[in-house]
């Protein structure tokens, strides 16, 4: 992307699901919105600076956590998305606030891995 003819940064920043719900405290969403308030402060900081952000993150213990709340039968594939979704929402939601302005788009994306 061009801005006054000058090519604006494209910054990955990637935020590791542990990061919002660290091993041991007391995975409530109340605590993980809290850490994502607090990610999400930096994170506008950067695009304050004029930086294209490319947010993406991990989801490990949030859809660890959900499959264990779940019915067995319950597929893995089906919690990941709930836990990308939900982790996306929280994230540009808190970037929005720090910012000012609804600005960010969170998408699902399907891997496959082999």
């Amino acid at each position: 992307m061009t801005s006054g003819g000058t090519t604006v940064p494209l910054v990955v920043v990637g935020v590791g699901g542990n990061a919002l719900s660290p091993p041991g405290g007391s995975q409530s969403i109340e605590d993980e919105r809290k850490a994502v308030t607090a990610v999400a402060r930096e994170l506008a900081s950067l695009a304050r600076t004029g930086q294209r952000l490319l947010i993406v993150h991990g989801n490990g213990p949030q859809a660890g956590r959900l499959l264990e709340a779940e019915q067995p039968e319950t597929a893995l594939d089906a919690i990941v998305a709930q836990t990308q979704g939900e982790l996306g929402y929280l994230i540009g939601e808190a970037v929005d606030a720090e910012l000012g302005a609804d600005s960010t788009v969170a998408l699902i994306t399907r891997v496959l891995v082999d």
